[in-house]
């Protein structure tokens, strides 16, 4: 739909021409299409493509010896969960971990679109709460995450 607005230019009076009627499923197709364009955009950073190569070299709890201590990575994984830790990467990481986990599907109650523009800051994590392992709670979207070691 970008792409077609475009294609439009102003008329020789300084009036925009109307752009011609679509076919639903034409509409349909490039929406699904724009989503996908933004998708990418969205969750394709280059800089963290880096940062996650640098890292798969690099095992943290391999070096400390943490390899099978689930509670000592589930610990970790919820201090960089919360935005509000000093690890300074506010709620960027949270925000990626949704991205990828949303990417490529058809859920049209939220997208990575929807969380990218979200502030995440203000997310409250629990360790160990009723019996979940790790729970994100935002009140704002209305957002509940977690997970369960097995």
């Amino acid at each position: 739909m970008i792409a077609r607005s475009l294609e439009f230019e102003l008329g020789s009076h300084g009036q925009k021409e109307s752009e011609p009627e679509m076919p639903v499923s034409e509409m349909a197709n490039e929406d699904v299409a724009s989503q996908r364009i933004l998708e990418e955009f969205v969750t394709g950073d280059v800089e963290l493509q880096r940062l996650e190569s640098a890292l798969r070299k690099f095992n943290l709890f391999d070096s400390l010896k943490l390899v099978r201590a689930k509670v000592k990575h589930s610990d970790f994984l919820a201090y960089l969960l919360d935005p509000q830790q000093n690890h300074g990467l506010g709620d960027i990481f949270l925000k990626t971990l949704l991205q990828s986990v949303l990417k490529g599907r058809m859920n049209h109650c939220l997208t990575p679109i929807d969380v990218d523009i979200w502030n995440l800051s203000s997310v409250v994590v629990h360790r160990e709460r009723h019996n979940i392992d790790i729970l994100v709670l935002d009140e704002s979207h209305q957002l509940a995450v977690y997970r369960e070691q097995s």
